[in-house]
């Protein structure tokens, strides 16, 4: 609630979280879609963001237990991302995709007090993998952040893996 305060008293507009357009000089909800429209400032931030990956250990394999770690950072100062805003009930949204697309999970990962966001997975079997980063840094727009992996394991080539999802697909 104390956040919510500090972001208002310092906003002079309300948005969608999903409908960026859509902004106001009070707080209210969407018109389409209904969500509550969150305090921002009064031009949206024009950073650009990368995601940053670290994982322990630094060698992935399927079955075994990771500890990932992810930074969410502007690329103009490289400076931490610290506060989200919450959109679908969560601040954080994070897709796993296998490269077939045999395999996806959402997950919420953890915030940590220094800005990166943590969570222990296993991949399931060897393979490339993709992340989607779905969040909504405080003040900024939405921002959808992709990075892949691939598992010490598999020994296939990326070629070998989008060949095969592109003949699954044709036939």
């Amino acid at each position: 609630v104390a956040q919510q305060q500090r972001a208002t008293s310092a906003a002079t507009v309300f948005r969608c979280p999903m409908h960026p357009d859509v902004r106001q000089a009070a707080p209210g909800t969407c018109p389409r879609c209904g969500m509550a429209l969150v305090a921002a400032t009064a031009q949206p931030a024009s950073a650009v963001y990368y995601l940053e990956t670290e994982t322990s250990p630094a060698v992935l394999r399927s079955g075994v237990a990771s500890r990932i770690r992810f930074r969410v950072r502007e690329r103009r100062t490289g400076s931490v991302v610290r506060q989200y805003e919450t959109v679908h009930e969560k601040m954080f949204h994070l897709f796993l995709v296998s490269q077939d697309l045999e395999h996806f999970e959402h997950l919420h990962p953890e915030l940590r007090p220094d800005g990166s966001l943590e969570l222990t997975l296993q991949f399931p079997r060897p393979g490339p993998y993709h992340f989607y980063a779905d969040c909504l840094p405080a003040g900024g727009l939405p921002q959808l952040l992709h990075t892949a992996v691939v598992t010490a394991d598999y020994e296939g080539t990326l070629a070998e893996a989008e060949r095969a999802l592109a003949t699954d697909m044709t036939d």
